[in-house]
């Protein structure tokens, strides 16, 4: 039932995040688009001694946003340890940027979680990501 009330509130704001999606040309100006691994998550990395060593699972590669990468991985399982992957990688830190992703791909993970493959329960967490970055 909880799981019900936040998504129909995410739903119900989905206006809000089209109108997001609008205003995001502005600071979303990437001029040259660098591959990315595009689903990366917890089970795909390798760490050795406790450091970052390598990833796998390259299916889903495309061009894009290195930043994209880490944001998708702050809203997948273990998420929060993507300090550690944005310090590896080297990549800028752009908030705006970060926020926006996680919104687009939180809302996006919902579609595919509850809608496609139901699964939600799983990972229920994705709810309150999207529901945090549109209270941002």
């Amino acid at each position: 039932e909880e799981q019900r009330k936040k998504l129909l509130k995410i739903m119900s704001r989905t206006s809000e995040v089209m109108a997001r999606v609008e205003l995001a040309s502005d600071f979303l100006n990437i001029k040259k688009g660098e591959l990315i691994h595009h689903n990366i998550h917890f089970e795909h990395i390798f760490v050795n001694n406790r450091k970052f060593s390598g990833i796998i699972d390259f299916n889903h590669v495309s061009v894009g946003d290195p930043l994209f990468e880490i944001a998708y991985f702050s809203v997948m399982p273990h998420g929060q340890l993507y300090p550690i992957l944005l310090k590896s990688s080297k990549v800028e830190m752009n908030q705006d940027k970060f926020r926006f992703y996680r919104l687009i791909i939180s809302v996006g993970k919902i579609h595919t979680r509850y809608v496609k493959h139901n699964y939600l329960h799983e990972y229920p967490e994705i709810l309150d990501t999207a529901l945090a970055e549109l209270d941002r």
